[in-house]
């Protein structure tokens, strides 16, 4: 038994005021099971606000994603909606946060709840140091912030998670995170003849 899968995600996002946020994500889908292949494509929202030490967020994973097997069916992906908030014990240096979860499935209207716990800890600005809880399972990781000079900030980031079914083995989730300011438009003077 083999299971391979992958999503290449690009992501907008935008600033309503000085500490609240909205954001979308776009993914292409890929996986392979055993001989048979799946492309698709997903659809995220979120939207997060900071408040002092403290900030809460909400996401919409998968608000509409599927995947097409060859054209012979496609599963559409069940849609998983969370809040959570988190809180900046020490500030920049440790972080711990919450969040709960509903993932509803398209297909026969199940419904599954969960819970989420985790801790950042930053003992220098560009090392972070992750452990957590999701659903009874453990994960932990890390993630390298470095500056790309004049072009913004860059942050590689790598989890390991704990098996979802029994036998699955273990999950590796590796990203890649851009960080480009956006630049202000250079204002031409005008001449007057």
């Amino acid at each position: 038994f083999s299971d391979a899968e992958n999503t290449f995600v690009g992501t907008l996002a935008a600033a309503l005021g000085s500490s609240f946020f909205v954001g979308t994500n776009l993914k292409v889908l890929t996986q392979t099971l055993n001989n048979d292949s799946a492309y698709g494509f997903g659809w995220d929202l979120s939207a997060w606000q900071k408040l002092g030490p403290a900030a809460w967020g909400f996401t919409w994973q998968d608000a509409y994603s599927y995947l097409d097997w060859s054209g012979r069916y496609a599963d559409r992906l069940p849609g998983l909606c969370r809040l959570g908030a988190e809180w900046n014990i020490i500030e920049k240096i440790f972080l711990v946060s919450a969040d709960g979860s509903l993932e509803y499935a398209p297909v026969d209207g199940a419904q599954t709840w969960g819970y989420h716990l985790g801790a950042e800890y930053l003992p220098w600005k560009w090392l972070a140091l992750r452990t957590g809880v999701d659903r009874g399972r453990l994960s932990g990781g890390f993630g390298f912030q470095f500056q790309l000079g004049s072009w913004g900030r860059a942050r590689l980031d790598y989890a390991l998670a704990g098996e979802q079914l029994p036998g699955a083995g273990l999950t590796h989730l590796f990203s890649l995170v851009l960080d480009i300011p956006r630049r202000t438009p250079v204002k031409l003077a005008s001449t007057k003849k």
